[in-house]
């Protein structure tokens, strides 16, 4: 076998032959039966496959359920049942309650599909609060701090055991934004990435406690912890930064106090509420990793200075750093219930001074 990253690997055949025959078997009985009439009741084949913009229409083509965003297949089972079987009959059901669905998750799935056909209808992305719960949502957002950074994480899946290639992070700046990153192309330097990453973190919430890390998802918190276990480094540092709360997911606040008529809660769906069209060449996460793994065939330069694969890779991570930045601000000027004019940052800044 030919792996990712172009290792080859040997294995014995005996100890895999006959689930090879298996696989061969459900392989020619689809390719016998294969009707281009007869589509698989499930197209979800996942933004990373070549079939995706393919299944994409499809999906959009019968108005499939699975389309709305935070659909589970079990809800999408039980709404069949009840007769409702498109996004659009959910978004004008007047069922308020359906067997094994509690009527308040009912009723965000409602809210959603109607959300979702609002901003098709429109052009511009919908959105409306959701009911105050003490202790979530907007209540999870701190003060703004000076100190505050940005952060996000690029990574590369086909490594072995993967490998956490980029740091990066976004402060305020005294005239504008400035970025910072730690690059890694192996694991000794993802080490190095990592510690100087978190002695940076550490060192600079000593300096001013009120700050906090934003990111958007758990995928950099459940990394540096992975990390911390790998390389048996900066344990008690991460540990601390924890639990008091300096890493702040601004992804959960968005869940918790908004529903958004967008397929899905990625920043690059929820920053169509706060940002223009995004630039750059590499579009999203599975680009990044293609951009990457180019790289590694290429290698037209060792750093981003030198080679264009690994400056259009920065400049995504830094767009995505700018827009947790602008998502956080956009969320602050509404945490007080005002929902029209966002609150300038400077003032903001000036009110937590």
């Amino acid at each position: 076998m030919v792996l990712g990253d172009l290792t080859e690997k040997e294995f014995r055949t005996e100890d895999f032959i006959n689930y090879y025959r298996h696989l061969k078997q459900r392989f020619l009985h689809f390719q016998t039966a294969f009707s281009k009439e007869n589509q698989p009741e499930d197209c979800t084949v996942g933004a990373f496959s070549p079939w995706n913009s393919i299944s994409a229409q499809i999906l959009e083509d019968r108005d499939d359920l699975c389309r709305v965003a935070g659909m589970r297949k079990l809800q999408i089972r039980k709404l069949q049942s009840a007769g409702i079987n498109t996004l659009t009959a959910l978004a004008r059901t007047s069922e308020t309650n359906i067997a094994k669905i509690k009527p308040e998750i009912l009723e965000r799935l409602k809210k959603q599909a109607r959300l979702q056909i609002e901003t098709v209808a429109s052009g511009k992305t919908a959105s409306e609060p959701l009911p105050h719960v003490k202790g979530k949502g907007f209540a999870l957002l701190p003060p703004p701090s000076v100190a505050d950074a940005f952060f996000d994480m690029e990574g590369y899946p086909h490594a072995d055991e993967g490998l956490e290639y980029l740091f990066g992070a976004i402060l305020r700046g005294e005239s504008e934004p400035e970025f910072k990153d730690w690059w890694a192309h192996d694991r000794k330097e993802e080490q190095i990435a990592f510690e100087a990453f978190i002695d940076w973190v550490y060192a600079r919430w000593l300096q001013h406690p009120s700050l906090h890390i934003y990111h958007y998802a758990s995928y950099e918190v459940t990394a540096m912890r992975r990390l911390a276990c790998r390389f048996n480094s900066r344990i008690e540092k991460i540990d601390e930064l924890l639990r008091n709360e300096v890493f702040v997911d601004l992804y959960l606040i968005v869940k918790q106090s908004l529903c958004v008529g967008e397929p899905s809660y990625s920043i690059k769906k929820v920053e169509h509420l706060y940002r223009g069209q995004r630039d750059g060449t590499v579009a999203n996460a599975g680009d990044s990793i293609v951009f990457y793994e180019n790289w590694l065939e290429a290698k037209d330069g060792e750093t981003w200075r030198e080679s264009k694969f690994l400056k259009d890779i920065r400049d995504y991570n830094e767009i995505d750093c700018m827009s947790t930045l602008e998502l956080g601000d956009w969320l602050r000027a509404r945490q007080g219930g005002e929902a029209v004019t966002a609150t300038p940052v400077t003032l903001l800044l000036q009110q937590s001074i």
